[in-house]
């Protein structure tokens, strides 16, 4: 029987959201997909957990073909793919209601690793065709003038990834040719990792994997296309291309991602002078977006208009949505007391209440506070 390795996790600071007693409150994404990806969407879910603590973000790998697949039938938040769906793959994501949206989020080189007692310094396309491809002629490490400490019989053993791999689709295509092929009898990893695993237990062996895979127990290779000069595999060479094996990452999202507050086509009058003209925003969840434009230019009327505090002068019209967390303010169920405790307002000059001084400071303690607090404070 194969062992399937596939990573899940849960970012740590993340957890009190799924075990807490606010958990009904909580929000789990669902990211799946390529295992050269896994590490870094682990991170990014473990960063994301300090912006909102009421999100958890569950991170799987098993290949971008499961999380592509995973994408097409729904069942995924965000997939992550080494590789760009394909023309079929998103029109049958389209046929069963999905809308796949593509991310680049960074670039990735496909290092290609040997044994580190492998006296081998440098490899060029052919040479790994004739390695990793169908009717390749090196099969014995003397076919490439190499000899191997501790490789008896000198035969060469391949290591790739299973078919459903973004990395073994981008590896086919890019080295052994759009209609090339892999050889037959290569050893077929389920996750980047077990590559790495392998090639460095065992002398004869070579493999290729993402560059975040690498040990100080392996050794890669500087690679050249069609006689180029032999870039060794890094971020730096990886980022600018200059690698010949590298290749973008991408996360897949089910439509656009939507923000915190969002406005649709927003407009606003103040009677007959019209304030705000078509207004789009899509503002993120846990950033600071700052609004900047000259005095009378409706930065102002636009903020009160999203806890409504604009209705208060009698005589405002709007048309347009304003979504709140998915929400739209002006639904007939939105109590406006609820709007106006989610969503504080901070102004340049005191706005306050037409009540008492004491009143306005006791306001809020009013609406949150227990009875009691309230008692003490009033005798204070």
């Amino acid at each position: 029987m194969r062992k399937i390795s596939i990573v899940i996790s849960v970012a740590a600071s993340s957890l009190f959201c799924l075990l807490s007693a606010q958990a009904a409150d909580c929000t789990v994404i669902q990211n799946k997909g390529s295992d050269t990806l896994v590490n870094v969407a682990q991170a990014w879910a473990e960063e994301y957990g300090k912006v909102d603590a009421n999100v958890a973000v569950a991170v799987s790998g098993g290949g971008s073909g499961t999380g592509i697949a995973a994408m097409i039938n729904g069942t995924v938040d965000i997939a992550n793919a080494s590789r760009q769906m394909k023309k079929k793959e998103l029109k049958l994501a389209k046929s069963k209601g999905q809308d796949p949206i593509e991310h680049v989020v960074g670039y990735d080189a496909l290092a290609v690793f040997i044994h580190q007692n492998n006296p081998a310094d440098t490899f060029n396309y052919e040479q790994l065709k004739s390695i990793f491809g169908r009717g390749g002629k090196s099969t014995k490490w003397s076919d490439l003038g190499l000899e191997v400490p501790g490789c008896k019989g000198g035969e060469i053993v391949v290591v790739s990834r299973q078919n459903n791999s973004g990395t073994y689709v981008y590896f086919k295509k890019e080295v052994l040719g759009k209609k090339g092929k892999y050889r037959q009898g290569t050893l077929d990893m389920h996750g980047s990792k077990d590559v790495v695993d392998l090639v460095e237990k065992t002398p004869y062996a070579i493999g290729y994997s993402g560059l975040a895979y690498t040990t100080e127990h392996i050794k890669m290779v500087c690679v050249s296309k069609n006689g180029t000069t032999c870039i060794t595999p890094s971020v730096e060479t990886a980022s600018d291309r200059s690698y010949p094996i590298a290749r973008p990452l991408f996360m897949y999202t089910n439509g656009e991602p939507t923000g915190a507050i969002k406005t649709s086509k927003l407009n606003l009058w103040y009677g007959t002078f019209q304030a705000l003209f078509d207004v789009d925003l899509n503002i993120r969840n846990g950033m600071i977006t700052s609004m900047i434009g000259p005095s009378g230019c409706g930065k102002s009327t636009f903020l009160r208009s999203v806890n409504r505090i604009n209705e208060r002068l009698g005589y405002v019209r709007i048309e347009g949505n304003i979504d709140v967390m998915d929400k739209n303010i002006y639904d007939p169920d939105v109590e406006l007391v609820q709007v106006r405790k989610q969503i504080g307002m901070v102004f340049q000059r005191p706005n306050p209440l037409p009540m008492s001084i004491r009143d306005n400071i006791l306001f809020g303690h009013r609406i949150h506070a227990k009875k009691s607090r309230i008692i003490e404070l009033r005798r204070g």
